[in-house]
């Protein structure tokens, strides 16, 4: 049993001797890396599904965890830390993306004035403006107000089934949108009235048909959110901030003063929007495909020797995601009917889904299954990210 031992310890010592030699070049800042996960003060996970509004859930992220450490800084609404995190008193991402048409796109709310879905759908437009600036959303927020879930769900449609959530059976906002904008008309549906009521659960259908038969279709979803989220859209709603910290390498900072700042806000507990090229996500190696997440954590690995960001995306729960699909996988979804029932849509898909499974994943992101959270190399970090954000949550300016 003693020899057992001695051996057990001798090739634990030679690991670590192996492991320190094998990152013996590596700079010994990063090898001294301050371990920091803030992910369980974060509110919960969100998935934006199909609709272009990272920017909101980002935003709401941010400011969420602003207010859980400054919960008296709102005016009005003083409530227990533990509160901002749960999901009735998150910051709803359809409520911040709403308000950021509102104030920011009215021109497009004017383009498609007027317009059928049917024409929309051939303009290649949708309902609502889809992207937006992380910065003038926070902005939006400190300025106008902001929505709880409880108020303006941002999720949670289970009513309709589609490829992305058929897999949890809960599905994407443009459907919802869709409704919304569709019911905007006399003789609205009961069940169209139902559905929307899951989405606003503070208001009751009486109060909803007399929105939707009194706006005209592009405003008829802002009508609904200022409605259900009165309470806490005032102006001003923050006593005197708070401040924003940004970088962007693309208008002229340097990408080690970006770097730089966002370690630093990590370090004091302050979680950091990033704006990057998520296509490496997905092993693609190329500059594509612009994005915003939440950065809230970090590490250094020795297995890898490079320090680890923990990155807190808004594409749903595991990491299913991250993985390249199969162009059969893609031919065969495309031929699926969705004029079935949803379990006749969810069975056949499936179907498709055993039939041509996902790629392998980018061996270089690796996710966490448990709780959807991707670790990001620091040279990919340095390559993808052009532009990060963070929140002065302790007054201290960097």
């Amino acid at each position: 049993m003693l020899i057992k031992c001695i051996l057990l310890i001798l090739v634990f010592v030679s690991t670590e001797l192996i492991a320190a030699d094998v990152c013996s070049n590596i700079k010994s800042g990063d090898k001294s890396t301050k371990s920091v996960d803030l992910s369980g003060e974060m509110p919960p996970l969100r998935d934006q599904d199909s609709i272009g509004w990272c920017y909101g859930f980002v935003a709401a992220d941010l400011m969420g965890h602003y207010l859980y450490k400054n919960p008296k800084s709102v005016k009005g609404i003083v409530r227990k830390p533990m509160d901002f995190k749960t999901k009735d008193y998150s910051i709803s991402a359809l409520g911040v993306a709403t308000l950021y048409n509102k104030v920011k796109n009215p021109d497009y709310m004017k383009s498609i004035r007027g317009k059928s879905l049917v024409d929309l759908n051939k303009e290649k437009k949708r309902v609502v403006a889809e992207a937006g600036g992380l910065n003038e959303a926070l902005d939006i927020i400190k300025d106008h107000g902001f929505c709880f879930e409880k108020d303006a769900s941002s999720e949670d449609y289970s009513f309709v089934e589609d490829s992305r959530c058929a897999f949890r059976h809960e599905c994407k906002i443009t459907e919802v949108l869709n409704i919304i904008y569709e019911s905007s008309q006399p003789n609205v549906s009961c069940q169209d009235l139902s559905n929307i009521g899951r989405i606003f659960s503070g208001l009751n259908f009486k109060t909803i048909n007399e929105i939707l038969t009194n706006s005209e279709r592009e405003n008829a979803l802002t009508r609904l959110v200022e409605a259900s989220c009165k309470r806490q859209l005032k102006r001003p709603i923050f006593f005197g901030g708070p401040k924003t910290v940004n970088y962007n390498v693309e208008g002229g900072h340097k990408t080690e003063d970006m770097m730089k700042s966002l370690d630093n806000h990590l370090d004091r507990g302050i979680p950091v929007g990033v704006l990057y090229y998520s296509d490496f996500l997905n092993g693609v190696d190329r500059k594509s495909s612009r994005h915003a997440s939440s950065i809230v954590g970090k590490r250094f690995n020795p297995q890898t020797c490079e320090v680890e960001y923990i990155l807190r995306n808004s594409w749903g729960y595991g990491c299913g995601h991250y993985q390249k699909e199969n162009p059969g996988y893609s031919k065969c979804f495309k031929e699926l009917s969705t004029t079935g029932s949803p379990q006749q849509y969810y069975d056949n898909l499936m179907s498709c889904r055993k039939k041509f499974p996902p790629l392998l994943r980018n061996p270089k992101v690796v996710c966490d299954d448990s709780n959807s959270h991707v670790y990001i190399r620091k040279s990919d970090m340095q390559k993808y990210v052009y532009a990060t954000t963070a929140i002065e949550e302790d007054g201290f300016k960097f």
